[in-house]
């Protein structure tokens, strides 16, 4: 296949590339006017963060998530993984 054809089909295989529809604009806010895609959930954006914490099974780790996150329900949890690793 020539390069000519192979570009083709990549141009045309990429959503609103050739029709410059912005693809973020289905799934943003309406307050938006649809230039922006949602706000990320920062919640799971926490959750994600301890549970790699954990993962790690390091002190540093879990001590740096309660020392990022001072206020957050979720330090709670951080401590009494520390806490265990301690007893072990």
């Amino acid at each position: 296949m020539r390069a000519v054809q192979w570009l083709a089909i990549l141009l045309l295989s990429v959503p609103g590339l050739v029709t410059g529809e912005v693809v973020a604009a289905e799934k943003s806010p309406r307050e938006t006017g649809g230039n922006m895609l949602p706000p990320p959930d920062a919640d799971a954006a926490l959750r994600s963060e301890l549970a790699r914490a954990k993962d790690k099974n390091t002190r540093a780790a879990l001590e740096r998530f309660i020392r990022r996150h001072p206020g957050n329900p979720l330090v709670e949890e951080a401590r009494q993984a520390l806490e265990a690793m301690e007893r072990k």
